[in-house]
């Protein structure tokens, strides 16, 4: 068989590459001379069963799913539970299950950060924003968080944790990220989601509070923020409107229900 190089995206087996002898993989022997990838395969096999790779692998899925410090009887539950899912098709979808039925799971407040590209998409969501991107305006955004889109520099992608992006570059972005997306200045969608929402201060800001889940009256020291008074009309020409709910918006993006998750 050719071999095209790492650039082709493919496998290859190369018999002249390999070593025919007998060797010895944590401690189990692998007979010399077996047939073509077997010894490959026999130890991806190893791995895959190993106890040590349910705990890597279930460490990492719990960590994505906000769980970034479990007690270790609940990642011994979780890792059963990959192991006893080996066989199955839906191993992944078993553990998630797992995870997430877990006591643990709920008695685990949310407290992982959201990363600048998940922000951004929890700010599109919540404002019912119809996604259409341009051109790319919101890589720039992002990268001033430190994500850079389609660019990780490790094998690994973006780290997923917290203490990661919990610093003043990654923070001072999401904000900007937040006072910008309102108003579609990062050109991602196909009109100004805040546009036109209420017709009072208390209106707008209730609006915005359902959207983002939070709780009734939680906006308004966003609104005294932008020296009004809940009964205050809102502006009428049409960009004033959009500044204003983009700003409450941006107040709402900023709750810890949104950044935290």
């Amino acid at each position: 068989i050719g071999y095209a190089g790492p650039e082709a995206g493919g496998f290859a087996y190369v018999a002249a590459w390999h070593d025919p002898y007998q060797k010895r993989v944590l401690g189990r022997a692998l007979p010399s001379h077996a047939a073509p990838m077997a010894d490959g395969e026999t130890v991806l096999d190893m791995l895959a069963a190993h106890p040590g790779t349910a705990r890597h692998v279930t460490a990492k899925i719990l960590r994505r799913l906000g769980i970034e410090e479990p007690s270790e009887t609940y990642r011994d539950r979780v890792a059963g539970a990959f192991q006893r899912a080996a066989r199955a098709p839906d191993q992944i979808a078993r553990t998630i299950r797992a995870i997430v039925h877990d006591p643990d799971f709920a008695a685990t407040p949310p407290l992982k950060l959201r990363r600048p590209f998940e922000f951004a998409a929890a700010c599109l969501r919540a404002m019912g924003a119809e996604v259409r991107p341009t051109h790319a305006t919101a890589n720039w955004y992002l990268a001033r968080s430190g994500w850079t889109q389609h660019r990780a520099r490790p094998p690994t992608g973006h780290p997923d944790r917290t203490g990661d992006w919990a610093t003043t570059q990654a923070l001072s972005g999401l904000v900007n990220v937040a006072l910008n997306i309102g108003q579609d200045w990062m050109n991602l969608a196909a009109a100004p989601p805040t546009h036109g929402q209420g017709g009072t201060m208390a209106a707008a800001a209730r609006h915005w509070e359902r959207r983002f889940g939070l709780p009734g009256g939680a906006l308004d020291a966003a609104v005294a923020a932008l020296g009004a008074a809940p009964q205050d009309a809102l502006p009428d020409d049409g960009d004033g409107r959009v500044w204003v709910n983009a700003g409450l918006a941006a107040a709402a993006a900023l709750t810890p229900g949104t950044l935290l998750r």
